[in-house]
């Protein structure tokens, strides 16, 4: 009866999922783009449906360019096919979101793959100068409206943004996994149980909205993680 009333509770949460932006914690992720090696790690911050992207504060730890030495290792592992972005504010709202590697004709800049935000002509390259950027269009000059330009620092419009911007692996899990929280956090249903970093639990479900219900060592009964939030946990 406890774990019914946990997915009510979750369902009536889904109800403002349009209307919400979903960032995930702390998070090893290697090698942003072909060739990048694992010295590109991506930090995570904790989301709950109802907190938005202006709220996020963290650094990317990226080096910005060829210069920092391994910076395009040719053992470097692929790149991911698809990754969040979010930190983004205003005008430039529509940055944050998913995105995939490019399709088409355009799938590389400077022997790099290169990325397209989801719905919207957006695309993250590296470009002439060894920087990550965003921009409108495939292009090699350095002048995105945003580009990398250290760990956790971004030029956005011209304006240094720093402790904002993060980037996050899409995790995806299916029943039988083995899973750990990366950080702290509370889960998705209405118990709100507060798991501990190191917590450990196996997927027993992938309920129809594609959350998963998880049972926790720590916790009696199975918890639910909105799929959103699968970037608090690493899959064992």
């Amino acid at each position: 009866m406890k774990v019914l009333q946990r997915r009510r509770g979750s369902a009536r949460a889904r109800a403002h999922r349009g209307l919400l932006v979903a960032i995930c914690s702390l998070v090893a992720f290697a090698a942003l783009l072909v060739r990048v090696p694992s010295a590109y790690i991506l930090g995570s911050m904790p989301a709950r449906r109802g907190a938005v992207a202006a709220a996020v504060a963290a650094a990317i730890a990226w080096p910005h360019g060829p210069e920092q030495g391994t910076a395009f290792a040719a053992d470097a592992p692929a790149p991911p096919k698809n990754f969040d972005i979010s930190g983004f504010e205003g005008k430039r709202a529509n940055v944050n979101g998913r995105w995939n590697v490019a399709d088409g004709s355009i799938k590389e800049l400077n022997q790099r793959a290169v990325y397209k935000k989801d719905g919207e002509d957006l695309y993250l390259m590296v470009n002439d100068c060894g920087e990550f950027q965003i921009d409108k269009k495939v292009m090699g000059e350095c002048t995105g409206f945003a580009r990398q330009k250290g760990k956790g620092k971004w030029d956005i419009d011209g304006a240094v943004v720093e402790g904002k911007v993060k980037v996050k692996p899409v995790v995806v899990l299916k029943k039988g996994d083995k899973v750990e929280a990366t950080k702290d956090f509370e889960t998705d249903d209405d118990g709100k149980d507060k798991l501990k970093k190191g917590s450990k639990g196996v997927v027993e479900e992938i309920d129809p909205d594609g959350d998963a219900g998880i049972k926790f060592d720590n916790v009696k009964v199975q918890s639910f993680v909105f799929k959103e939030n699968w970037g608090n946990l690493k899959k064992l």
